[in-house]
């Protein structure tokens, strides 16, 4: 089996940028021999991220059970190690990021097969910059003053970098794990 780097950058560190360039260049590196995994999902031709695998996983997380589209995170992992039976393969996905342990250990099958590279703002930056996100977003529409952010339990988690590499490694082993 061929290695599989699993990209995994907290919002706000350039990912989204960073998966675009690997969706849009897809054939220059299948010229390469890598893989790089942004399937094909029904609301949009071809994802720029591992969509299928967050999904499944958050599912999971959330006791709903599998996927209704992308199914258990088993499956998605399956296709996954097909893919890189035959090819280097590399997964991006902001969501493996967060404060839930359960994204770590959905992944831990793959221990000894990934490596995983964490991308990670300094934390002043990260936070200031996530909640002006926030705070914009009218999806979420942050009404708390900074502070009372900056306090959220929730946001305290996310800026754990030290317990977010300890699930990395503990699913993965320690030399597979590289925080930037």
């Amino acid at each position: 089996m061929f290695p599989i780097l699993l990209h995994i950058g907290m919002h706000k560190t350039g990912t989204s940028a960073v998966q675009r360039v690997f969706s849009r260049n897809s054939w220059i590196l299948a010229a390469a021999g890598i893989h790089y995994w942004a399937p094909r999902v029904g609301w949009v031709k071809r994802a720029s991220k591992a969509i299928d695998l967050y999904g499944a996983v958050q599912n999971r997380a959330s006791g709903q059970g599998p996927h209704p589209k992308f199914g258990a995170p088993e499956d998605v992992l399956a296709r996954i190690c097909a893919k890189a039976a035959r090819h280097w393969v590399v997964v991006s996905a902001e969501g493996l990021s967060g404060q839930d342990p359960a994204f770590a250990q959905a992944l831990a099958p793959l221990r000894g097969t990934a490596r995983a590279l964490v991308y990670l703002r300094r934390q002043d930056a990260w936070v200031e910059s996530f909640y002006r996100q926030m705070v914009k977003s009218a999806e979420v529409a942050e009404r708390r003053p900074f502070a009372a952010f900056l306090a959220d339990p929730w946001t305290k988690a996310h800026l754990d970098y030290p317990a977010l590499l300890r699930r990395w490694s503990e699913a993965l082993g320690q030399d597979a794990v590289s925080g930037r």
